[in-house]
């Protein structure tokens, strides 16, 4: 039996140049999640149940339309369940479900435009996942599982100056899974090839050059496959390297004219590649580079908003101790400036990538 007790409170100020919109937002978050596990790794019948409460509360205040306050409250209540049952010494299967309900609530505004939100949802998550053995050191699976994301408001913030809602987002997706251990060579690798489907996906409707709403896609897919190796030569060295490649479809977004498009910020083939040094008993060195082909910033895919393959370097130094863990990091460590992001098809508006990086991190565990 164990239990996870997490309270945040947290305080953002997003300041900014003069007669340019800024925010601040105040909020606080309980999270409780007792769960039960039975059977071990060796038993024929091995799962585990919980329960999980989450309630987050948040005040906001944007400087818009001469000042606009909102208050958000969002509580879930879900149970959950998972067995794994040993079909035979080689073959478990897996089943899972989640049942779960979300009450959300936001209000607020301003004089020219206001969201009063209140809805509840209730929504079944089952997951099922097949796993074959041959080997102890071979698994080959397959799963299928749903998701889900709850709707939601907001307003514009150009014109046409409107409150907005939006409905839950599903998807079921399949997957199929590969690991192998090859022991003596030191080598692990990971495959999956997955398929997504998404029903009433959440995504930007153009009111606007300068204002949009998130309406519900009736259908889009996507699917891919990913790749992953890691080599350990030597006890206090590793190596690691990994591929990702993905296709996007709006199949059906009525009254869009983007039926056909790829989606957003969702390259054709992603790669990343590293590597890992024991200096001496706990404190590592690590590295890794990241790669992404061109992809579009919106969903009309206007070339005005296409974006470069780009490359970016990270590096970070770590202690592990007794009772947690200190880093020394830097991200983006050869200050690449490239384009990831075009809001509006505006290529004055550009996002770059962020700017080198460099800091420091401590954990403590208690």
């Amino acid at each position: 039996m164990e239990n996870r007790v997490i309270y945040t409170d947290f305080n953002i100020n997003r300041p900014t140049a003069y007669n340019i919109q800024y925010a601040e937002i105040d909020g606080k978050e309980v999270h409780v999640e007792p769960v039960a596990r039975f059977g071990g790794p060796d038993s024929r019948l091995r799962g585990l149940a919980g329960l999980r409460y989450f309630h987050a509360k948040q005040d906001e205040f944007v400087n818009i339309f001469g000042g606009s306050s909102f208050k958000d409250k969002t509580d879930t209540n879900s149970a959950f369940a998972e067995l794994t049952y040993a079909i035979t010494p080689k073959v478990d299967i897996t089943a899972a479900s989640r049942v779960e309900r979300e009450h959300r609530r936001r209000t607020g505004g301003s004089n020219a435009v206001r969201i009063d939100f209140d809805e509840t949802y209730d929504v079944f998550l089952p997951k099922l996942d097949l796993a074959w053995k041959p080997t102890d050191t071979q698994t080959y699976g397959a799963k299928v599982a749903r998701g889900y994301n709850a709707g939601g408001a907001g307003i514009t913030i150009g014109t046409p100056v409107v409150s907005y809602t939006y409905g839950s987002e599903y998807v079921w997706n399949y997957e199929l899974y590969s690991r192998h251990h090859l022991k003596d060579a030191n080598v692990i690798l990971t495959s999956n090839v997955f398929y997504n489907d998404y029903k009433d996906m959440q995504l930007p409707y153009s009111l606007s050059e300068n204002s949009s709403v998130i309406r519900n896609a009736d259908k889009v897919e996507t699917y891919g496959a990913e790749m992953g190796a890691t080599w350990q030569p030597r006890w206090d060295f590793e190596l690691f390297g990994n591929v990702g490649l993905l296709k996007t479809k709006i199949k059906k977004f009525s009254g869009s004219g983007v039926d056909g498009h790829e989606l957003a910020r969702a390259p054709a083939y992603t790669a990343n590649m590293g590597a890992k040094y024991q200096l001496m008993a706990g404190l590592e060195l690590s590295g890794n580079v990241a790669f992404s082909d061109s992809y579009y910033s919106q969903y009309d895919n206007d070339s005005r908003g296409r974006i470069g393959s780009y490359w970016s370097a990270n590096t970070q130094l770590a202690y592990t101790f007794a009772y947690g863990r200190a880093t020394l990091y830097a991200q983006n460590l050869f200050d690449s400036e490239r384009r990831v992001m075009v809001s509006g098809n505006d290529v004055y508006t550009a996002t770059q990538q962020r700017p080198r990086m460099i800091g420091a991190a401590l954990e403590l565990t208690f």
